[in-house]
């Protein structure tokens, strides 16, 4: 699957919402963020990829990773770091509250 079909069926399983703040939507703007790269290319909507809005994106990478790309996280230590992974978890548990809007 190309990289823009996988983003568009990611957006529209999530509704257009951004899954770390589901009240905002992400029509046009929205990040589709990794979770992890184990099954790069082979990816599961809900589990491996989350649609963000551009705040949050930076924020799960700049604030709670302390880098602005995961190459630069990973020279530094470890990609996804605990807090990451406590987001990641918040961010699949909003998807069961989007699929009931």
């Amino acid at each position: 699957m190309t990289d823009a079909k996988l983003r568009k069926r990611t957006l529209a399983a999530w509704k257009y919402r951004c899954a770390l703040r589901p009240w905002v939507r992400t029509y046009g703007y929205a990040h589709v963020h990794h979770t992890n790269y184990k099954r790069y290319g082979h990816e599961w909507i809900w589990l491996d990829l989350l649609p963000l809005s551009p705040g949050s994106h930076t924020f799960i990478h700049q604030w709670l990773g302390g880098a602005k790309t995961v190459t630069e996280q990973n020279q530094r230590g470890r990609y996804p770091n605990l807090l990451q992974r406590l987001i990641h978890a918040w961010c699949r548990a909003t998807w069961l509250f989007v699929r009931f809007l």
